[in-house]
């Protein structure tokens, strides 16, 4: 994953030999550094538990834990609708100021876009993949993916064929969904140019 703004990232994040790459556990104290106020200090942060991926991409992104952000697994027991709903998609769901939301507020021109992330429909991120399966009446499931600005799905899917999504998680997941997102990264960042890119 990378996490590094373009544009700020001397002032943000140290001088170019100071910068290095984030991994996961790193990501979260640099998602809380934004919040904190720049410049950041990057230590190391603690594992965050649930240890699935809706979860810990949630406190990556907001430097909170799963109690003051609301996303404690795949699914839980929604109280006000009486049943467990499982893989919800939208940001409504995720509390906290995401990272790019910070950045945004404090930068000008400042753009950002979200490929492969979970709670990524109805983010503020100016360019976003996300997969999204298409449930038909008949009970079948067709792979697909969401994306903004919509016209990118059309894009995407003219140059890389439908997204991938039996191939990206279960049974039968392989590198061709990675490689599909990374050549969709790719495409992104030649035509947007984004300040902040995750994927």
């Amino acid at each position: 994953m990378n996490l590094f703004p373009r544009g700020i990232q001397n002032d943000a994040i140290g001088a170019p030999d100071q910068r290095r790459r984030l991994d996961a556990a790193a990501a979260a104290t640099h998602a809380e550094s934004f919040h904190a106020g720049l410049p950041g200090n990057h230590e190391t942060a603690c594992a965050r538990f649930p240890a699935v991926t809706c979860s810990v991409q949630s406190s990556m992104v907001t430097g909170l834990m799963p109690n003051q952000r609301g996303i404690v697994g795949i699914g839980w027991y929604f109280r006000d609708l009486g049943e467990v709903l499982l893989w919800r998609q939208s940001n409504k769901l995720a509390l906290g100021e995401k990272v790019w939301e910070t950045a945004a507020g404090r930068f000008d021109d400042y753009t950002s876009a979200n490929v492969g992330w979970w709670y990524a429909m109805n983010v503020s991120n100016d360019a976003i993949i996300t997969p999204q399966p298409v449930y038909h009446q008949d009970g079948r499931k067709s792979p697909d993916c969401y994306t903004v600005p919509p016209d990118l799905h059309d894009i995407l899917t003219e140059k890389l064929g439908t997204f991938p999504l039996f191939q990206y998680w279960g049974p039968t997941a392989n590198i061709t969904s990675s490689r599909w997102l990374v050549n969709a990264s790719i495409e992104i960042i030649q035509r947007y140019s984004p300040t902040l890119f995750t994927a």
